[in-house]
């Protein structure tokens, strides 16, 4: 009887260990579910800002592609007054030359054999 007694306050006294560490346990289950909804909470944030960056940045290389457009179509427009200019160079040059001939010949006196 006295065994029993003794086997019974050992059994008692594990469950009660088992009682404390259980119960610490669940304290530190809670306290991983707090520190994991924290975190989600706070990814859910960064993954906001992410999302609206990304929305900035997308519209951003929109106006950027429309004026790169631009700046194309600006430069092809300069590339053909640039070949018109030097066109025009090349027509002006020649009637100077033409017209420098020319008044060489009237300016100077006929060479007579």
């Amino acid at each position: 009887n006295e065994e029993l007694r003794r086997r019974l306050r050992e059994i008692a006294a594990e469950k009660e260990e088992l009682i404390g560490r259980l119960t610490a346990a669940g304290r530190e289950k809670e306290k991983l579910i707090d520190e994991m909804a924290s975190s989600n909470a706070q990814l859910a944030a960064e993954n906001e800002l992410i999302a609206q960056q990304y929305e900035t940045l997308r519209a951003e290389k929109e106006v950027v592609a429309g004026e790169n457009e631009n700046l194309t179509r600006d430069v092809s427009q300069l590339k053909g007054r640039l070949a018109q200019s030097m066109t025009n160079n090349e027509n002006l040059r020649e009637d100077k030359e033409n017209a420098d001939r020319e008044k060489e010949g009237v300016c100077q006196p006929a060479f007579v054999h």
